[in-house]
């Protein structure tokens, strides 16, 4: 195997497979600030940032972008975002920009969409996430094995 070119790490069959790391991130709040209540994970709207630069956020599905998201990126190409129906992030077949799952997930070969390796994940999405709700598991059916990235033995 050749070594990592520097885009992405294990996405490429053809490269070496680095360990991953893991980040533990702690938050601290101020004294009477926030409830449990308040951090509700339903609501909890994580987003990134387009090569650097600010105002291009990508965040879940109908999450609305923050304060200073330029507003001017929202419908522009494949994105059929209307702030006026709270509709964000998605396209207009309702695939969307960025996804948040609850367990493990087998990620597609870089390059590769998602909905070549995970056959159900446009009816999941299409369906406005009622139908294949676990789209991601490895069901009969449900992946074409060959677009999913292998992790080594």
């Amino acid at each position: 195997m050749q070594a990592s070119s520097g885009f992405g790490v294990n996405v490429t069959p053809s490269e070496a497979y680095i360990t991953p790391d893991t980040t533990r991130i702690n938050l601290s709040f101020n004294t009477d600030t926030y409830t449990s209540e308040d951090i509700d994970i339903q609501n909890f709207n994580p987003f990134l940032i387009v090569d650097g630069e600010r105002g291009k956020e990508i965040h879940l599905p109908d999450m609305a972008p923050t304060n200073l998201a330029n507003s001017e990126y929202l419908g522009t190409l494949h994105d059929d975002s209307n702030s006026g129906i709270s509709r964000y992030y998605k396209t207009i077949n309702n695939l969307p920009w960025a996804i948040n799952i609850p367990e493990s997930y087998s990620y597609t070969i870089e390059k590769t969409q998602i909905i070549s390796g995970h056959l159900k994940f446009a009816d999941w999405a299409e369906s406005g996430g009622t139908q294949f709700t676990d789209w991601y598991q490895n069901k009969s059916g449900y992946r074409n094995e060959s677009s999913i990235y292998q992790l080594p033995n």
